[in-house]
């Protein structure tokens, strides 16, 4: 039998055709009656953003998880590794990071970012086989804010029973 990385026999190799599972056959060798395969691989599509929604600002003081779609057209197969890559300058710089995994989220930790940053987040996902998708994900743009401050009641002071309707 023949498998990936081997040559097929050079008498004679015939294309039949193509499945739809990546799986070309060829008709070949020294009869006209042996049967190759090769098993080929697609690339992962371009990942999707699934959260938080594009142009939301998120608490910058807090761990702020970002989420996004893996899929591969050919069946079963899973993400091993992945690039994913942040700019806060609107794209003319990016900070790239490659990482073996399986997870789909990228998480910024707390205080990452200064108040008021905004970053767009791309990522590009790679197979099982380390093949990556073709092209980078669109933006996903958030901004790092600090969250609002709590209002602090003064008056009434506490227990006190309020005999109208105004605080301060």
């Amino acid at each position: 039998s023949w498998s990936a990385g081997t040559a097929l026999p050079a008498a004679r190799a015939d294309l039949l055709g193509a499945s739809g599972s990546g799986v070309i056959y060829f008709l070949g060798g020294t009869s006209a009656n042996s049967l190759y395969s090769l098993a080929t691989n697609s690339p992962p599509n371009t990942a999707t953003w699934s959260s938080p929604a594009d142009g939301v600002s998120l608490a910058r003081t807090v761990d702020q998880v970002l989420t996004y779609n893996f899929s591969d057209p050919d069946a079963g197969d899973s993400q091993s590794e992945r690039q994913w890559r942040y700019s806060t300058d609107g794209g003319s710089t990016w900070t790239t990071t490659t990482e073996t995994t399986v997870s789909t989220s990228i998480t910024f930790a707390g205080s990452t970012f200064a108040n008021g940053t905004a970053v767009q987040v791309q990522v590009k996902p790679a197979d099982s086989t380390g093949t990556y998708a073709a092209s980078w994900s669109a933006s996903l743009h958030v901004t790092f804010e600090d969250p609002p401050s709590l209002t602090t009641i003064t008056s009434p002071t506490s227990g006190a029973t309020l005999s109208s309707s105004t605080a301060t």
